[in-house]
């Protein structure tokens, strides 16, 4: 899950230091962040097919939500408040729910109130110190301790085979261009064997997070060319056939042409 309000984008709040990225990743976390909405706002999530854990923070009613893996966009409302969240690595499916499984089947295009108004619980002691805080380092030291604690047990259970994971890597490092036909050729296992392995692992089929990936990239250079994007040569570097391929899959993902989008930001 990928989030931008319709009209600011998400600051980001990010460690740059190399080390504290490799540090978090070998925990299958990629990556931290932190938003203050001044006002009640629509929350577009854009599908990266990832998950998202997200606090509400200092809030009259605190939440935690738990967002599955998304192949479609959604809209959120957001409360005026602060928001933590941690975004994990593409396939990690993180066990916080008093340690029970959870389904990645049962998580796609969904999201979990696991504690608020919905979900009543006992919530640990990092739960409710990073709920209670609007502190971004403190929250992500809590939040790392508290999780490597649980990560190793929850992850021999629940690991990516190595198939997926080189699968993952040959998706990613293609900048989401390589065919199944050709993972089948590289990883010398059938077609059917690839998508049916990584969607039971993933919750998508391996095309469509090809896909996903493809977008990622478009998106990426339209938010940060802004209106000096060529959408031609936009087209050419993410892999579309055409102008028409690659509006129809922002429309997809986002309900917005390029040119939209660019308006929205415009006005932000």
């Amino acid at each position: 899950m990928h989030m931008e309000t319709q009209i600011k984008s998400r600051e980001t709040i990010e460690n740059n230091d190399a080390s504290f990225f490799r540090s978090i990743q070998a925990y299958g976390i990629d990556y931290c962040y932190s938003q203050m909405v001044d006002n009640q706002s629509n929350l577009l999530i854009i599908p990266d097919g990832c998950i998202d854990l997200l606090f509400a923070c200092k809030q009259e009613k605190p939440e935690i939500t738990y967002y599955g893996p998304m192949s479609k966009p959604q809209v959120q409302d957001l409360r005026p408040g602060y928001y933590f969240g941690v975004h994990f690595l593409p396939g990690e499916v993180p066990q916080i729910l008093n340690k029970d499984a959870i389904s990645i089947q049962k998580l796609l295009n969904h999201r979990l109130i696991i504690y608020g108004k919905e979900q009543k619980r006992d919530i640990n002691a990092m739960e409710e110190s990073i709920l209670s805080s609007t502190d971004f380092d403190l929250q992500v030291q809590l939040f790392l301790t508290y999780y490597q604690a649980i990560y190793t047990q929850t992850h021999v259970e629940n690991k990516k085979s190595d198939c997926v994971q080189s699968i993952f890597e040959k998706i990613d490092n293609s900048q989401g261009q390589i065919r199944t036909n050709e993972l089948s050729d590289e990883l010398a296992y059938s077609e059917q064997y690839i998508n049916r392995l990584f969607k039971e692992q993933t919750g998508l089929s391996t095309k469509a997070y090809s896909n996903l990936v493809r977008f990622k990239k478009a998106w990426q250079l339209l938010m940060s060319q802004g209106k000096k994007t060529d959408l031609s040569e936009l087209c050419q570097k993410c892999g579309y056939y055409d102008q028409s391929h690659m509006i129809k899959a922002f429309k997809k993902y986002t309900n917005q042409t390029p040119q939209a989008l660019l308006k929205l930001l415009e006005n932000a």
